[in-house]
């Protein structure tokens, strides 16, 4: 099931994308490429509070563009840097030592181990 929704910030037009698939984040980003422009990214409070309005209705965990690249933690899109996060209290974490993949639930996000499987959220849209 794939269900879409649209932002428009400072100037940028992106489309969410709900992917309903249970996918491994590395697969989800291979979806996302393949179909859209990548997994979800957020670059300010309005691109989250438009992804966030969408992520609140749903009950599961779900992947977006975060990845640690072990020095810092980073979009998949671009392979840019976070400049704006909301991580869980406590997160990221690494717990375990396999937590390098990033997912939203609710209102902030937290990291996991990139083999677990969660829907995902693409995004479209042109600068």
């Amino acid at each position: 099931m794939i269900c879409r929704f649209c932002s428009f910030t400072g100037g940028i037009s992106r489309e969410y994308v709900v992917i309903q698939e249970q996918k491994t984040w590395k697969q989800a980003q291979a979806y996302c490429t393949a179909n859209h422009i990548d997994l979800a990214t957020v670059q300010s409070d309005e691109d989250w509070a438009n992804l966030r309005d969408v992520v609140q209705k749903m009950t599961k965990t779900a992947w977006i563009g975060l990845y640690n690249d072990i020095n810092s933690w980073r979009w998949s899109y671009q392979n840019k840097e976070i400049a704006f996060s909301t991580w869980s209290s406590g997160e990221p974490n690494n717990y375990g030592g396999y937590e390098a993949c990033g997912a939203t639930k609710g209102s902030s996000w937290n990291d996991y181990d990139c083999n677990s499987l969660f829907p995902f959220f693409c995004f479209n849209g042109k600068k």
